[in-house]
């Protein structure tokens, strides 16, 4: 994690309202700085704060991570409702999402969707400050798991595997080919 010393101005690239923000790190609050009129700002508390700079200063998937999910023993893609629900039961569920259908990948398809993400990933220009997954991948290996939820629409991917949860900002641009890999192997997608 990068620490930041006081008064070091951190620029953003959200997009609210097509607004861009700007913020500047002081003690305990991040403020933002003045700002011309109309623009629209808010007030971050540190640990928000370095909650937000997890998902932000990760451009790159892993090298590791990538392997794991092109080679891993079972590879599944979901579905998944973006409204979280944590009461639902995990044989419905995938990380608090009602599952609306899930299929298994092969290879080259595997191929495709993995190298999507990466480009999605390593192409992030901002993360949007909500989070409704509508897709999912989990990739088992032996003992090992891999699951990744993704928002496209709010541009943000959390990896969980047996040792560490990470996020990570990612485009929009690996959806079409999540959606078509849903409709090819006739697996309902969420509305939107």
């Amino acid at each position: 994690m990068r620490a930041f010393s006081k008064g070091t101005l951190i620029v953003f690239a959200f997009f609210f309202s097509a607004t861009q923000l700007v913020f500047s790190q002081t003690n305990k609050v991040i403020e933002s700085p003045k700002l011309p009129a109309g623009t629209k700002s808010f007030l971050m508390t540190t640990n928000e704060f370095t909650l937000l700079s997890k998902v932000i200063e990760l451009p790159k998937l892993p090298a590791e991570t990538k392997s794991f999910l092109m080679t891993a023993d079972e590879f599944t893609l979901l579905s998944l409702d973006p409204k979280l629900d944590a009461k639902l039961k995990a044989k419905v569920a995938f990380r608090g999402h009602r599952i609306l259908g899930s299929t298994p990948i092969v290879t080259e398809e595997r191929t495709n969707l993995v190298n999507e993400l990466e480009n999605g990933i390593a192409n992030a220009d901002f993360v949007a400050m909500c989070f409704n997954p509508r897709h999912g991948i989990r990739a088992k290996k032996a003992d090992q798991t891999i699951e990744c939820l993704i928002c496209f629409e709010c541009a943000q991917v959390i990896i969980y595997s047996n040792s560490a949860t990470n996020g990570y900002g990612t485009d929009g641009t690996p959806a079409k080919a999540f959606n078509d890999s849903l409709r090819i192997h006739k697996v309902p997608l969420a509305a939107h």
